[in-house]
């Protein structure tokens, strides 16, 4: 019988273990390389919080970039001058600095119809304001902020234009295509109108196909293309895609892959070549998330964001350097003193 020394039985307990450890790294290697892992988790972008001091507070308004400042019209607000907890319709412009990240309230001359749910649109230095809700129901109000001159006007009108609210509009080429909302019998609206500023005139335009209408759904342009998402209709979410090609007046549905998370009163911004969905509610539910379209290859993204989004509805977004400021809105029947900025993942 051998027997072995102290320090040769701990010599060969200490390569046993060596090749016993060495054994476990390479079925972990191997394990590893037979099994799919889990895909690395997608980023959207990241939000970050700045400053609220001197915003009011804002809900069903317009945020619009005029000059390299954000403005802030109409919409209902409980901290406008004799308002109590009830939120008012809002007579004050607010501007916004993005690159100072203060706020200012401006003093303002001329009228501005008390509204909310309207769209605001800018073509150079001018904010042309549309339509909305206001205290004496559907209005068809277009009126004219001078940024520079910090003044209202109100244009003589040529044509015709349906009032309406909780409608949509962009800018294509100096005018304004207005979309979708609700006309004065509540009926929804499926046909396109176009204001030209430099006639002050409105026109119907003459397309083939068919849209969906409704709702709070978003209007963004992309290329020749304007596309038409989210909204409902009949308090139904709707999630099909429209899309309005300007080269023939048309409209198309393309097939659209992945999931879209349903959402009104939200709002949608385009930076590079991707639509962003930002905020709303679906019900009682305030969304969170943001949702991205891909209009190249008509798919929707639901990657996650790093940082913190207040979920809202009734918020107003717009874009400058290629960041998304989300402003404004509400939740749980409460205002919000919220101003966040998002910034996609290049």
């Amino acid at each position: 019988m051998v027997i072995l020394r102290m320090g040769d039985y701990f010599k060969s307990y200490l390569l046993t273990f060596r090749v016993y450890m060495l054994a476990c790294v390479l079925l972990c290697i191997l394990s590893a390389c037979s099994k799919p892992g889990a895909p690395p988790v997608r980023i959207a972008g990241s939000w970050d919080s700045l400053s609220h001091k001197g915003l009011l507070t804002h809900g069903g308004h317009s945020a619009v970039l005029a000059g390299g400042k954000i403005y802030l019209i109409g919409g209902v607000s409980n901290e406008t001058p004799n308002a109590d907890s009830t939120a008012y319709f809002c007579p004050i412009v607010q501007m916004f600095d993005p690159q100072t990240r203060e706020w200012s309230t401006l003093e303002t001359k001329g009228k501005f119809t008390l509204r909310l749910a309207l769209s605001s649109s800018a073509i150079g230095d001018k904010i042309y304001s549309i339509g909305g809700f206001s205290q004496m129901g559907v209005s068809g109000a277009v009126e004219v902020f001078d940024v520079s001159k910090r003044a209202w006007s109100t244009p003589v009108i040529a044509g015709q234009f349906t009032p309406r609210g909780n409608h949509t509009a962009c800018v294509v080429g100096g005018k304004i295509y207005v979309f979708a909302g609700l006309d004065v019998n509540a009926k929804f609206i499926t046909w396109v109108e176009v204001f030209d500023p430099a006639t002050n005139k409105w026109s119907l335009l003459k397309t083939t196909g068919e849209y969906t209408g409704g709702e709070y759904c978003q209007a963004v342009l992309v290329g020749n293309n304007i596309y038409l998402i989210g909204g409902r209709q009949l308090r139904k979410p709707l999630t099909r895609v429209d899309v309005l090609n300007l080269e023939t007046n048309t409209w198309t549905h393309p097939q659209v892959i992945g999931h879209y998370r349903t959402r009104d009163t939200f709002a949608a911004n385009l930076v590079g070549n991707k639509i962003y969905a930002i905020g709303g509610a679906n019900g009682n539910t305030c969304s969170e998330v943001v949702d991205v379209f891909d209009p190249s290859t008509s798919t929707w993204s639901n990657p996650e964001s790093e940082g913190k989004f207040t979920g809202r509805y009734g918020l107003s977004c717009t874009t400058f350097n290629n960041k998304i400021y989300a402003i404004g809105g509400g939740a749980n029947g409460v205002l919000l003193h919220v101003n966040e900025v998002f910034t996609p993942t290049k």
